[in-house]
């Protein structure tokens, strides 16, 4: 059974966790960057292929915010991307605020937020 990251709640300052990892990351391996996407979340750049076409989402490995839980877009990330992106998440976070919840569970949870996206960046609405 494959986990989820989940927090209990989705950080707005994603600094302190890309410094985190990417200053624990392995050597050369690619940086963590913030994934400029509506949901958020995170992505690291792939080498460049012809492979995939042209399709932005084909280039990098990304988790993207949904209901609390970092799921992967088309290409996710590794088993020991993620388990560092966790370990980031703890550190920056507390580790009391950050779990792992399995695929089902994760994809059966209610949305608790809303995200609108403003020139000043995302706004998170919490739902009571």
């Amino acid at each position: 059974m494959s986990k989820v990251i989940a927090v209990k709640k989705v950080p707005y300052d994603y600094e302190p966790i890309l410094n985190y990892y990417n200053n624990r990351r392995p050597e050369g391996s690619r940086e963590l960057e913030e994934l400029d996407r509506m949901e958020g979340g995170f992505k690291i750049r792939l080498p460049e292929t012809s492979e995939y076409g042209v399709d932005p989402d084909c280039k990098i490995a990304q988790m993207r915010w949904a209901h609390g839980h970092l799921v992967p877009g088309y290409i996710g990330f590794t088993s020991q991307e993620k388990s560092l992106l966790f370990e980031a998440l703890c550190n920056t976070l507390g580790e009391d605020n950050v779990y792992h919840v399995s695929n089902e569970d994760a994809n059966s949870n209610p949305t608790r937020y809303h995200v609108s996206v403003t020139p000043q960046g995302h706004v998170v609405k919490y739902a009571n």
